[in-house]
């Protein structure tokens, strides 16, 4: 790192996309006034900057292997891919204002299970033998004819765990599709989106009333079928980032079938666009907003 007389500190080069037109250009990411952004300049649209981390000590912790650093073991250290994600539909039961996949009710695109098995299969031929987790995503990938099919075909094909992205609303109304997929507890995994508790932020992040019991009802059913939980919260300042302490709160009564919780910060892609990029919520803010929100049940620093 070395300082500049402006009193930027330079952290690294790289290379990232510029947001118009989405080609490859440098990039500088730099330290000032206690905060980390990226320069990235593109020869046609030129400078563009954003907001990385709103606290540049937590960045650099999380670079050397802080105590929630994926780097300090692992998968990271055997330098292979551990986990396939495969987009079974395009097709959505909601058109979310923050879907960066842009997906919706109108989408046709969809495989099927032999498509996926071809798929997998192929992978593994081209050197991703080593690869232990399928993740199923979409759209929404439990609208598809055939959902069970895949996670069946998953596992009949040496998989170890399975993940599948879904916002809940099919499962929560069919009880009777986790119960078909209670053979698998404790390889099977659902990352549930789970934004918040108000219905405005239903409203607001998803575009539709009435989600937050069908939740709940996705969570009761998964626990029926001995299948864990891992909501995952997407955060949008003046939205919901005051209810960050509520949703781990609610994690953590729900534990062991809930064993933890995911919160990440809005993407600004895809439908939703955002021109105030350095109002977005960084992971330092949200480290402190879980310890600060939780009474110090968490610590900013347990998380880099």
């Amino acid at each position: 790192m070395g300082a500049s007389d402006s009193g930027i500190d330079i952290i690294k080069t790289t290379t990232s996309i510029c947001g118009v037109c989405r080609k490859k250009c440098p990039a500088l990411v730099f330290q000032e006034a206690g905060r980390v952004l990226m320069e990235k300049t593109c020869p046609e649209h030129g400078k563009q900057t954003a907001l990385l981390m709103d606290d540049a000590a937590f960045y650099h912790r999380a670079l050397v292997g802080g105590p929630g650093a994926c780097s300090t073991g692992g998968c990271a250290l055997t330098n292979h891919s551990c986990t396939l994600m495969f987009e079974i539909t395009d097709r959505c039961n909601l058109t979310c204002p923050t879907c960066f996949a842009a997906s919706s009710p109108k989408e046709e695109r969809r495989i099927t299970v032999d498509t996926f098995r071809d798929q997998l299969q192929a992978l593994r031929d081209q050197g991703k033998s080593g690869a232990d987790v399928v993740q199923f995503s979409g759209g929404e990938p439990t609208i598809h004819p055939e959902f069970t099919g895949f996670v069946h075909a998953a596992f009949e094909m040496g998989v170890k765990q399975v993940f599948v992205n879904t916002n809940g609303i099919e499962l929560g109304r069919r009880p009777e599709i986790l119960q078909e997929l209670s053979v698998y507890s404790g390889r099977l995994q659902l990352y549930l989106q789970l934004d918040g508790f108000r219905p405005a932020t239903h409203d607001i992040l998803r575009g539709a009333k009435g989600l937050g019991e069908l939740k709940i009802a996705t969570m009761n059913n998964a626990h029926a079928a001995g299948i864990h939980v891992l909501p995952v919260m997407t955060v949008t300042r003046g939205v919901n980032l005051d209810e960050v302490g509520d949703v781990v709160r609610f994690a953590w009564e729900r534990h062991p079938s809930v064993k933890g919780v995911m919160l990440q910060p809005a993407m600004y892609s895809g439908r939703y666009s955002h021109d105030k990029l350095f109002e977005r919520v960084t992971l330092s803010e949200l480290a402190r907003a879980v310890e600060e929100q939780t009474d110090g049940l968490f610590e900013a620093r347990d998380f880099g």
